[in-house]
């Protein structure tokens, strides 16, 4: 992804998905590694207190885990 990805398209990436920078915690929910894939769980807490839900799809590279893609989820309310 780094590889293929102009740094001005990745930054309107983020830009478009505010929970990306605008989060003030994130707590695991789960994890799960299996061969060389994982899955990460969790929840970010926004400055507004509304969760979003984000799944990060892992993938083994030598002694790294890298980031191979992710699911967000719009921020719900926190009631």
């Amino acid at each position: 992804f780094r590889a293929s990805t102009p740094l001005p398209a990745f930054q309107k990436f983020v830009q478009a998905y505010p929970a990306l920078t605008k989060h003030t915690n994130f707590s695991m929910v789960e994890r799960s590694f299996e061969g060389g894939e994982g899955r990460v769980i969790g929840h970010l807490l926004m400055q507004d207190k509304k969760i979003a839900r984000i799944e990060f799809i892992m993938i083994e590279d030598g002694d790294n885990w890298k980031i191979q893609g992710l699911e967000l989820k719009a921020p719900e309310s926190n009631d």
